[in-house]
């Protein structure tokens, strides 16, 4: 899965913002039994990266998302 996001938030908000940005995702994809590999680079090419395998690996890891609220937010 890819996500991108653009927005219009200035360069220098961007780089405030993208830590908070990532702390968010990361707590939300560590509550999934997934590996993952999660990048955001800001408009000035500044990068920031997280990887993730779960603590018992991957081997017969069978991911429920029955329990996940999925919706839109305007």
């Amino acid at each position: 899965m890819e996500i991108r996001l653009v927005s219009s938030l200035t360069s220098d908000d961007e780089l405030r913002m993208a830590p908070a940005v990532m702390e968010a995702i990361r707590g939300f994809l560590n509550s999934l039994p997934i590996a993952y590999t999660l990048r955001v680079r800001t408009a000035d090419g500044k990068g920031f990266a997280q990887h993730h395998v779960p603590a018992g690996g991957l081997a017969g890891a069978n991911v429920d998302l029955a329990g996940l609220a999925v919706g839109t937010h305007a």
